[in-house]
């Protein structure tokens, strides 16, 4: 049985985008997704739908996964946020200090499926525990 996922895929390559979902769908995911590539369609993908994760690739042409990021931060929104990198260690290590959840290298696609569970996981328990502070408050 396929678990549901909606992810909002920031990339500029279509061929990119096709081989994440591919490996989430092999890893038992029922993949809703769209594919953006810059800070407007981004932000009206936000607003428009509900998302379960983001999944970012760092270097885009006119875009970044750390301009993506600080539009997810500035939302208010609270949803996983995984880059995806070829880059190295450095941009990961600088992107989990600037509040990306994870980090998946491009030559290690493998971690991509259990980073996506493990993270919207911790998504809804943040969710519960908002919630609960909201009835306790109430």
């Amino acid at each position: 049985m396929s678990t549901a996922l909606r992810v909002l895929l920031i990339e500029d390559r279509q061929d990119d985008a096709a081989l994440l979902v591919r490996h989430l769908e092999n890893g038992g995911f029922d993949v809703a997704w769209e594919r953006v590539d810059s800070a407007e369609s981004m932000a009206s993908a936000l607003a428009e739908r509900d998302w379960d994760a983001v999944i970012a690739d760092y270097a885009l042409s006119g875009f970044s996964g750390r301009a993506a990021l600080t539009l997810l931060q500035d939302s208010g929104l609270d949803l996983p946020f995984i880059i995806v990198s070829g880059a190295g260690d450095d941009v990961a290590v600088a992107m989990m200090k600037a509040g990306a959840h994870d980090y998946v290298m491009k030559d290690n696609l493998a971690r991509l499926v259990p980073v996506i569970e493990r993270e919207v996981r911790d998504a809804g328990v943040r969710q519960q525990q908002r919630l609960a502070r909201q009835a306790l408050l109430a």
